[in-house]
């Protein structure tokens, strides 16, 4: 665990010559980050995070806490670290931190603010999509989202254009792949990925954030990963978190919906081996683990340590009392905005289909259901077009039901 974290941090040291660069932007809305390949080493990614250590040190705090607690492989390891401008704009390349800050005095180049005289940063592993996925997109990437706005409806949505779309000459896939993709996620991952999103109370885990990558011991298999995760163990009481859907939000208590709560394979219960497994976990160990860490300026997450003890508390009583509560359930029950705001949250669009797709599951529908429902819904669209009406508030009625509001946030 503190061996791999360690292993990421060291990669801002390498030495000029010892690794390859490159800059990209995983979508239109994120910001641009640099994927970095040592000559012997697996590749990795380094993310800017402003002059504030929070987000870095929660990100980094969330991996290990998966590991800790056995749940390793659903979320991306990283390290947080801290690149310094140089004082000199001419000052030579020694290593990677300088590459990197280099890049980010470039970022600013040319606007009215000036690039911060540090910065933190996470270097989290890069997370491959899928060996031979139709939602691969050029750079090896696919998150839940993207996969989504690659499909014939995704494409409905105004704003996909505006995304890294999967290659093989941009052609739209089609609607029942990723029916197929998120009733066929593998289950204990996903099951992972939720204890995570309840212990570690996640506030931002969209669909951009849920990166699809392979099972490593199930080869053709896909599974989600956690990836970005700055905004988990938090210090707000579970009851209080606010919903927003807006791209960037620094309100206090704000969150955007986990939408791995969304997906088919939620409405399950926790398998048996995790079930054993959350029977082992020790809410003081927990607690115990997280409260040394320190924030900006040294704050320690004791509060943020206590309320994660708390969460393993109630799971393990809620366990005990019904073993096949479904996962959502389990997330509701521990986390009350979750059920608050899971409505809202699917009206808003905010996870795609993904509700569409749980709820035809639930009612026992065949896994054809939404993409025909789908089909059926933009034929209509293009009737009323055709009939006169595509300027009227009926038309975009039609569309805003069908709009997705999946955007990765800029860190």
């Amino acid at each position: 665990m503190a061996d791999e974290a360690d292993r990421l941090r060291g990669l801002l040291l390498l030495a000029r010559g010892s690794y390859t660069r490159e800059v990209i932007q995983p979508h239109a809305a994120s910001a641009p980050v640099v994927v970095v390949t040592p000559n012997d080493g697996a590749p990795a990614v380094v993310k800017i995070r402003g002059v504030r250590r929070d987000g870095a040190c929660r990100e980094e705090a969330f991996y290990q806490l998966s590991v800790r607690l056995g749940l390793g492989g659903v979320v991306a390891p990283c390290a947080w670290g801290k690149i310094t401008q140089p004082k000199a704009k001419d000052a030579p390349v020694v290593t990677l931190e300088d590459d990197v800050a280099k890049l980010l005095a470039e970022h600013y180049e040319g606007e009215d603010d000036h690039p911060p005289p540090y910065s933190y940063c996470t270097v989290e592993a890069f997370v491959a999509a899928p060996t031979g996925s139709p939602f691969r997109n050029e750079k090896g990437l696919c998150d839940t989202a993207l996969a989504y706005l690659s499909t014939v409806d995704g494409r409905y949505y105004e704003d996909s254009s505006d995304y890294m779309l999967c290659s093989q000459g941009g052609a739209a896939i089609p609607d029942q792949a990723f029916a197929d993709l998120a009733h066929d996620v593998a289950q204990v991952p996903l099951a992972k990925l939720i204890l995570m999103c309840i212990v570690g109370c996640q506030r931002d885990g969209g669909g951009p954030n849920l990166a699809l990558t392979d099972v490593p011991e199930a080869p053709g298999t896909v599974q989600l990963m956690s990836i970005d995760n700055t905004c988990t163990l938090q210090d707000v009481p579970e009851d209080k978190l606010r919903l927003t859907m807006k791209d960037r939000d620094s309100r206090h208590a704000v969150y955007w919906y986990p939408a791995a709560l969304a997906f088919p394979g939620a409405l399950q219960p926790l398998p048996e081996e995790l079930r054993a497994l959350v029977a082992l976990w020790s809410p003081d160990d927990v607690k115990g683990f997280l409260a040394p860490r320190t924030l900006l300026g040294g704050e320690p997450l004791a509060e943020s340590a206590s309320r994660a003890g708390a969460r393993v508390e109630r799971l393990q009583q809620l366990l005990k009392t019904d073993p096949s509560m479904p996962l959502r359930d389990l997330a509701f029950a521990v986390v009350p905005s979750f059920e608050r705001d899971f409505d809202a949250a699917v009206e808003e669009g905010d996870m795609g289909p993904l509700p569409m797709l749980q709820a035809d599951a639930a009612a026992g529908l065949p896994r054809t259901a939404w993409a025909h429902a789908a089909w059926k819904q933009r034929a209509a669209y293009r009737a009323m077009v055709a009939a006169g009406c595509g300027c009227g508030a009926v038309a975009v009625g039609v569309v805003a039901v069908w709009a997705v509001r999946w955007w990765r946030r800029e860190q």
